[in-house]
């Protein structure tokens, strides 16, 4: 009887120990189940050789070669055709600031060919059509590659999957490869393309604009590359968060997928049992996993863009600080032209014009010549409104070291047609209201500027646009306001009395001889009774110097272009013109050294 005991005992004992055995087993089991079905998720960066092999499954090395040289060919077809249209706006400006003077375009390449407006379009229009067949060229053989590439991706993809065995569909449910043949081959068919194709125009453009800067200007690499270690450092942060949140977002998508196929294939089962609420919760759970993960996709790509705007706004306004601080050479205006009349111009070439070798030292001096002289390109050079060559000096100081708002600022200037703005008369004399009623009432009595009533003008009265309820010599009269409250050393008159009457001209020079007696004055004349007086005349023809001495001195050579000009105006007026010179020079001599 106990032997009996004693072997039911030893049994219930070896079934214990084998049920417990068979639940561990279970355990092992269910846990390897649930590592099976788990989708994994990669840690390496995609490197440039997994896109290269991207490529090579549509083609053959030698297209994907072909490829990379129809990129290099058309973006160096972009800097070409950026770099002529450059070329051409410089032939252009050259070529009006210097239609007057006998001088020949700069030529590209060919010195026999005459670079004219007609063969910089004609060059310019074959640059576009290479560079539009290139780029269309580029487009349709990228696309064919891609579309190849797609092709034999999904037909490898489809094949693998026809002769996979079970246990790979017993480990990877249905929507993970629903997903796979769907929203992630959709991906590799219509956003990898674009990507490639954008990131190698971009990485194309920036080495292009890297090779303009080192041939324009060398010194901004060592900004660019501080930049680049900069930019560089971020992308390396932004990467390291938005390659597992983008491969988290595909994760999240897969059971989506499997529940909706579930659901689809339990339908009247769950109806059945009256599981929908249960089914649409479990739904929106798996939903918010997926959206919450595409949703901080997009707001880190944000943020990124935003850090990165900041970044660049901040750099761009120091260099643009950078360059009004120290780019125009660093001369005040407290600094220029305080000494009155001194050294004005020296050596002005506009163009390729011969130098012109004489200084204006205080002296009033009118320029004379026939038409398309260069009297304009003159004003042209001294306003810096074009490119010169040698130099122009104010002060012993080359106006290229002035910056161009200080220059023009100490540079006052009555032009032939006197410019208005609508306002009041005040607003149009002082519009930063620069000085007080006194000396704006002052300096309207020093010109004499009445209206038809012969009634001083009131700071108040209304100017129409472009002065239109004035006269001529009223306008001038305003514009010659402007330059004594100005106060400035050097005055240009740029044929400033060829419009108005012989009363308001008396009364243009009469002011400018009593108020601007201690600066230099420039008068470019079209009425030669204008600057009989003056100190010195300089006759242009040509863009050259051809004359230049007093009008009483010129007037002794009679084979001179000044001599002639003067017998033009007839016998009376010649005459007349002669004494003027003849007295100015007179009391010129008077004066003692």
């Amino acid at each position: 009887m106990a032997s009996v005991v004693s072997n039911l005992s030893i049994a219930d004992s070896l079934l214990s120990n084998n049920i417990d055995f068979k639940k561990e087993e279970a355990e092992k089991e269910q846990e390897f189940q649930v590592k099976d079905l788990q989708e994994k998720s990669s840690k390496d960066a995609v490197n440039g050789s997994l896109l290269f092999k991207y490529m090579l499954a549509g083609s053959n090395t030698f297209a994907v070669l072909i490829c990379v040289m129809l990129y290099i060919g058309t973006q160096l077809a972009v800097i070409g055709v950026d770099y002529w249209l450059s070329f051409w706006v410089n032939v252009e400006e050259f070529r009006n600031s210097t239609e007057s003077l006998n001088t020949t375009p700069p030529t590209f390449i060919i010195p026999s060919i005459e670079l004219t407006t007609y063969n910089c379009l004609y060059i310019y229009g074959v640059l576009l059509g290479a560079l539009f067949v290139l780029a269309m060229t580029r487009a349709f053989f990228f696309y064919k590659l891609a579309m190849c590439s797609s092709k034999k991706l999904h037909a490898s993809m489809f094949d693998n999957i026809i002769t996979a065995r079970m246990r790979f569909f017993d480990t990877n449910p249905g929507g993970r490869i629903l997903n796979r043949f769907s929203k992630d081959m959709g991906c590799v068919d219509e956003l990898l393309p674009l990507a490639i194709l954008d990131s190698s125009q971009i990485i194309l453009f920036m080495f292009g604009s890297l090779l303009l800067i080192i041939i324009v200007n060398p010194d901004f690499l060592i900004l660019i590359g501080a930049l680049s270690i900069v930019f560089g450092f971020m992308r390396q942060i932004y990467l390291k968060s938005s390659k597992n949140i983008k491969r988290l977002e595909g994760i999240m998508r897969s059971p989506v997928f499997t529940h909706l196929r579930a659901t689809i294939e339990g339908l009247t089962t769950i109806r059945a049992f009256g599981a929908q609420s249960t089914l649409m919760d479990e739904f929106d759970h798996h939903q918010d996993y997926q959206s919450g993960a595409w949703y901080m996709f997009l707001v880190s790509g944000a943020a990124f863009g935003f850090y990165l705007e900041c970044f660049y706004s901040v750099f761009f306004a120091a260099m643009t600080f950078s360059l009004l601080l120290f780019g125009e050479g660093g001369c005040q205006p407290s600094c220029v032209f305080d000494t009155g009349r001194d050294g004005m111009g020296q050596r002005i070439v506009i163009g390729k014009c011969e130098k012109i070798a004489h200084e204006l030292l205080k002296l009033e001096v009118g320029v004379v010549g026939r038409t398309g002289a260069g009297k304009s390109s003159l004003i042209q050079a001294l306003f810096r409104l074009a490119p010169i060559e040698g130099s122009i000096k104010i002060d012993d100081i080359d106006t290229k070291d002035i910056s161009l708002n200080d220059l023009r600022l100490k540079i006052s200037i009555i032009p032939q047609d006197p410019v208005l703005f609508s306002g009041t008369l005040k607003y149009n004399l002082d519009p930063f209201d620069e000085y007080s009623d006194e000396v704006l009432y002052k300096a309207i009595r020093d010109v004499e500027l009445k209206d038809p009533a012969n009634v001083i003008n009131r700071l108040d009265n209304r100017v129409m646009d472009r002065g239109s309820n004035y006269s001529v010599g009223q306008r001038q009269l305003i514009c010659l306001t402007r330059a004594i409250l100005k106060n400035n050393k050097v005055l240009i008159l740029d044929e400033a009395t060829a419009n108005v009457d012989p009363q308001t001209d008396a009364i243009i020079q009469k002011t400018i001889r009593r108020k601007f007696s201690d600066c230099t004055v420039i008068t470019v004349a079209h009425r030669l009774n204008t600057i009989m007086d003056s100190d010195k005349v300089l006759v242009m023809d040509a863009g050259q110097i051809s004359e230049f001495d007093h009008p009483h001195l010129l007037l002794q050579k009679k084979n001179g272009i000044f001599y002639s000009m003067v017998a033009e105006t007839g016998k009376t007026t010649a005459e007349q013109l002669r004494k003027i010179a003849s007295d100015s020079y007179q009391k010129l001599q008077a004066i003692p050294e």
